[in-house]
């Protein structure tokens, strides 16, 4: 599912499964109902129904326990979502509604019946605030769940019309057509997250995403005491367990043979899926200035979500769905704090998001203090290919920040997860990842404050530019300030310039972590220059990412002509990270006669 991007620290877009909003009125009339915990209901056709019906609805506003709520249909909007895709639109009301002044996120999936038979489901609302009016996703087309249907793209928004339109105006005291009906947004409970729940939020503001993100607590991936899910019980799509446990909250519609529908949407529209199937306790309906929801700690293990269509989710009750384990020892010397984490990862294209979301809350808890730092971090990544093959990825760099250590150190390693799950070159499935972070309040680093380079190695000057012959070796020395104030050091580089070289170039001195960065994580392809022979499969992407240069090296690299020259260059490792950059313009004097290829 590449759409699903970053939490950018991403939340992805394809994370745009949504729940309802909806109106105010006056209560209406309640029908006989059968209890919501029925397997296998008796589905009504849509073509049986008509303006004026009566029924209940079951959801759940507080602990686990489904509570009743009435509905009136005010009508059936024909094709309205796609075509086939019809959508009933009721009046709903309860104590609850009436409260909170209509439908809330968290209630798509409340099962509404209709005497002994299945309506639908809850699961569109208004776009322009909570309302009592409410789109209901037809049983008949829920059902089909049961034997993998299948849709196209998911709208977003459907435009009320005619006679449906104006008896939604009549009961909300709006002009005709002022509003269009929505998919529900989804409640989306995030455990172990602290201060990046802001930054989740964010971006959910940001790329418009039909989520509302809230603390909650945290839960396995272990089954779980040995109740039912009935209809009209809490709903939990489960994307990760543990440490930081993320899971969209909504309610189950039926039950059928040892499997669960539920959301009356999607989720995120991806057809064959797996997520993890979970009881809720909800906590309270929020009444939030951006809409109300449902507040909910996601619970106990189900099954398995297996199916996520347009008409809605289908969990495999009794089955443990297959998770990728994000592990971390993570020490804090400033503290003496340490701590062992694990986030079980249920879905493949978030593990880039929640491994960072993951480390630097691990790290906060450890290092506890937002400021300046150190940090040594070594993670190994493993996976399979689409043949089978296993592969591994092994890194170990270093880092270090003025302002917060437990962000600056990890955006290389969220950057290389991403590209792994990105690259052109083969589909890809993580099998883990396993941190060993090491972290202190002390920046332990070198600024690089000056440049001086020779000819003989003897004498050296400190100048902006140099004339050279070609083939010619420069001696340079990079003068180091620690950032604790101890005596400089200095460090002895040497390049030579190429024989035959025709342009003028540029000497650069400076991180050969940020010099690899600038060329070869953002274009693989282009990486020709730097490994010496290019990057030509995902093999040679997983090694050059291993062996890419690190923070704490200094390096001396000429930029000749076009390109970088991988043959002249030298580098220096040292115990810190490095700072700082400096330039030396290169001169080349042209002797007449001289022919020869162009090295540089």
């Amino acid at each position: 599912m590449r759409a699903l991007g970053r939490w950018r620290v991403g939340a992805g877009a394809a994370l745009s499964g949504a729940l309802l909003a909806g109106g105010l009125s006056a209560p209406v009339a309640t029908a006989q109902a059968p209890a919501p915990a029925i397997d296998c209901p008796t589905v009504m056709a849509v073509d049986d129904v008509a303006a004026g019906m009566t029924g209940t609805g079951y959801t759940v506003s507080h602990g686990r326990t489904p509570e009743p709520f009435s509905v009136e249909v005010l009508g059936v909007m024909r094709d309205a979502i796609l075509p086939g895709r019809d959508l009933i639109v009721v009046e709903a009301d309860s104590p609850t509604i009436d409260r909170i002044g209509g439908i809330w996120a968290g209630m798509s999936g409340s099962p509404v019946y209709v005497g002994d038979e299945l309506l639908g489901a809850v699961a569109w609302g208004f776009s322009w605030g909570p309302s009592k009016i409410a789109g209901i996703t037809p049983a008949e087309d829920m059902d089909d769940l049961f034997s993998y249907p299948s849709g196209g793209a998911a709208p977003q928004r459907v435009q009320l019309s005619g006679s449906t339109a104006r008896a939604v105006a009549r009961r909300t005291g709006t002009e005709a057509g002022s509003g269009d009906m929505i998919r529900l947004r989804v409640p989306l409970a995030i455990s172990g997250a602290s201060r990046g729940l802001g930054m989740i939020r964010e971006a959910v503001t940001r790329e418009k995403l039909a989520l509302i993100p809230h603390v909650a607590s945290t839960t396995s991936a272990a089954p779980g005491v040995d109740d039912p899910l009935n209809a009209g019980d809490n709903f939990a799509a489960a994307l990760s367990y543990g440490d930081v446990t993320a899971a969209g909250i909504g309610t189950t519609t039926m039950v059928c043979d040892g499997q669960a529908i539920a959301f009356g949407h999607p989720f995120f529209f991806e057809g064959d899926t797996m997520m993890g199937a979970n009881q809720a306790e909800a906590l309270a309906v929020i009444d939030d200035e951006f809409g109300p929801y449902k507040l909910a700690n996601v619970a106990e293990l189900k099954g398995a979500v297996d199916q996520d269509r347009f008409a809605g989710i289908r969990a495999d009750v009794g089955s443990v769905p297959s998770t990728i384990p994000v592990t971390s020892t993570t020490n804090a010397l400033n503290t003496g704090r340490s701590r062992d984490g694990r986030t079980d990862v249920v879905m493949h294209d978030i593990v880039p998001s929640l491994t960072f979301v993951h480390a630097y809350t691990n790290v906060d808890s450890a290092f506890d203090e937002i400021g300046e730092g150190s940090a040594t971090i070594t993670w190994r990544v493993t996976g399979t290919t689409a043949s089978g093959r296993a592969w591994g990825l092994d890194r170990t760099n270093m880092y270090t920040s003025r302002w917060d250590i437990s962000f600056a150190s990890l955006f290389e390693l969220l950057e290389q997860l991403y590209i792994l799950r990105s690259n052109d070159f083969e589909d890809i499935e993580f099998t883990g990842v396993d941190l060993d972070m090491t972290v202190d309040d002390v920046i332990k680093q070198y600024k690089l404050v000056d440049l001086l380079v020779s000819r003989t190695g003897i004498a050296y000057r400190d100048v902006r530019s140099i004339r050279v012959d070609g083939g010619e070796r420069l001696y340079l020395r990079a003068i180091l300030e620690p950032y604790d104030g101890s005596a400089t050091r200095k460090v002895d580089l040497t390049v030579r310039v190429p024989r035959n070289v025709r342009r003028d170039g540029t000497l650069w001195v400076r991180s050969a972590g940020e010099s690899f960065s600038e060329f070869c994580f953002y274009r693989p392809r282009r990486c020709a220059d730097e490994l010496g022979g290019g990057i030509e499969s995902f093999g040679d992407l997983v090694q050059a990412m291993e062996n890419a240069p690190t923070n704490n090296q200094v390096e001396a690299k000429l930029y000749m002509g076009r390109r970088w020259n991988v043959r002249d260059r030298d580098v220096e490792t040292l115990d810190q990270v490095v700072a700082g950059r400096k330039r030396l313009e290169i001169d080349v004097r042209r002797h007449r006669g001289r022919e020869g290829p162009d090295e540089g």
